[in-house]
């Protein structure tokens, strides 16, 4: 949540205009109740938390890519540990708040439900523990059949830069991706993905 938007949603008319567009629910269709229902979810959110922390929380995505370019150009990561200390620390405020103003078992819970509504921890543990059984008879297997193959060839150069993006292009376009909806940016930090299942870059 950026400031812009804390901004917008903490303004008193937005409560008011919500509880207004609400009164009127039985008179919308179906997809507008639906997103209502979600405009009111997003402004609790935004609202449980307190300016000052709603400030930190959203300066955190912006500092620490900013940290994360300076310190790979640099190749000296020891400086992230401080910045990931006070990161984990505000975000766990943030979602101790959350669970408590919206009714969370924990804050674990209410963090998750901010990206994947719905789940919760107990879904993942279940999930997690179907995997677990699993791969305590794969891992073995895989380790058993690698001793009876040779020994992987070390990569022993550098490849250049428009080698890898060359490769890279080529192997998005065999999946399917469609340059003509989309792009693919070479950076100097990590590969990102967001916004929608259709959107990549």
């Amino acid at each position: 949540q950026d400031e812009a938007s804390y901004a917008l949603l903490s303004d008193p008319k937005m409560e008011e205009w919500l509880d207004t567009a609400e009164n009127d629910a039985k008179n919308l269709p179906d997809h507008d109740r639906v997103n209502l229902r979600l405009m009111r979810k997003e402004w609790q959110q935004t609202t449980a938390l307190p300016e000052d922390l709603a400030k930190s929380y959203a300066q955190l995505s912006a500092k620490g890519r900013i940290l994360h370019t300076l310190n790979y150009q640099s190749g000296d990561w020891s400086t992230m540990a401080q910045w990931y200390q006070y990161s984990f620390d505000i975000v766990r405020e943030v979602g101790q708040v959350k669970a408590e103003v919206m009714g969370f078992d924990n804050p674990l819970d209410a963090l998750i439900d901010q990206f994947s509504p719905g789940m919760s921890m107990a879904v993942i543990d279940e999930k997690f523990q179907i995997l677990d059984k699993a791969l305590q008879g794969l891992i073995p297997a895989v380790f058993d059949a690698q001793k009876s193959k040779p020994e992987p060839r070390p990569f022993a150069i550098n490849f250049p830069r428009d080698q890898q993006v060359e490769l890279m292009q080529k192997i998005v376009q065999a999946i399917g991706y469609d340059f003509d909806r989309g792009r693919m940016h070479v950076i100097d930090g990590h590969p990102s993905c967001g916004g929608t299942p259709d959107d990549i870059w």
